[in-house]
């Protein structure tokens, strides 16, 4: 008698090539994800934002701390612009700050008052910091290729400035 040997193991006198196929599926499946895994873990950082070498013409910035964080200060001519941290990254020498205002939607009316935004870089006193800004109409999208501008800058300070409050003494009266 001559028996013949079969690949494929047979239920209920049927031969089981989905069981072939699936564990073939699996097996794909599985390099798959793993070859996602390794490729999520060696994706490199963004490049750096565009920084515009022409002078700063938005609302004016100026450096300030709260406990021992640098604060860019902006001092919006109205209010309704609305600032938006974009990114902190390691700089020649300093920490670079990136930040976006928008213009406020001018279908409004707003009063014609000074509103300064406190925004915190992250970045600690011990550091220097600089800081870009972009300005954008109310409406505009956000395009990567939109230039910043350096707009302030900041020295590293081993501590905090004291908190205690600055005395001024009353006028001198004016001789009549």
């Amino acid at each position: 008698m001559h028996t013949s040997h079969n690949p494929y193991p047979t239920y209920a006198g049927r031969k089981s090539w989905k069981l072939k196929a699936t564990s073939g599926v699996a097996l794909v499946f599985a390099i798959l994800a793993g070859a996602s895994f390794i490729s999520i873990g060696c994706a490199s950082a963004p490049p750096p934002p565009v920084v515009d070498l022409l002078p700063y013409q938005g609302p004016p910035v100026v450096m300030g701390f709260k406990g021992n964080i640098h604060l860019a200060i902006i001092s919006a001519p109205t209010p309704g612009w609305v600032p938006s941290l974009d990114r902190v990254m390691d700089g020649p020498g300093a920490r670079e700050v990136f930040i976006s205002m928008r213009e406020p939607n001018p279908a409004f009316l707003r009063a014609q008052v000074t509103v300064d935004q406190n925004i915190a870089t992250s970045v600690p006193l011990a550091e220097s910091v600089r800081v870009h800004v972009r300005t954008l109409r109310w409406d505009e999208e956000v395009d990567e290729d939109t230039p910043y501008t350096l707009a302030a800058s900041a020295a590293s300070m081993q501590q905090a400035p004291p908190t205690t409050p600055l005395v001024v003494p009353p006028p001198a009266e004016t001789p009549k």
